[in-house]
């Protein structure tokens, strides 16, 4: 017993950065940490849809070989645009969303953001968005932008 609490008080408890491999100090963390988050998504969706590997590759457009490295999470081959083309192929959208990081930001940062990707009917005129609102810092404002993109 005087070993095991000996061996607790030394351990220590490490909160996680909530990646694994930045507190394993593996190199090129992030991005491995994106590789198998996207990769748990494409065989969470193989498995509900109940596909078999020849099956999955056709619908991928790869080989047998490179379904059964993604189920076992062999990803050194895919990069991560790859899978999330993989991830297209299976009828999902990826949304990447880009933030400040908590504590940098510093005075008024303007980020325009579109409410809506398509402009209702009746709206479009020309090519033009016409009195199309925007939000700016959690007011709205003018379109800055009169054309579509």
């Amino acid at each position: 017993m005087g070993r095991m609490a000996k061996r607790k008080a030394k351990a220590g408890v490490m909160a996680s950065s909530e990646n694994v491999f930045a507190d394993l100090g593996v190199r090129n963390a992030e991005e491995k940490q994106t590789k198998v988050r996207l990769a748990v998504a494409i065989n969470q969706i193989l498995q509900a849809r109940k596909l078999s590997q020849t099956a999955a590759a056709r619908r991928l457009k790869v080989n047998q070989p490179k379904v059964s490295a993604l189920s076992n999470y062999q990803l050194e081959g895919f990069s991560v645009e790859r899978l999330m083309n993989f991830l297209t192929a299976l009828d999902r959208d990826v949304d990447i969303m880009i933030r400040r990081r908590p504590g940098t930001r510093r005075g008024y940062a303007k980020s325009w953001v579109q409410r809506r990707t398509r402009a209702p009917a009746g709206l479009e005129k020309d090519g033009k968005l016409e009195n199309r609102k925007w939000q700016a810092g959690g007011k709205e404002e003018e379109n800055p932008r009169s054309t579509l993109a």
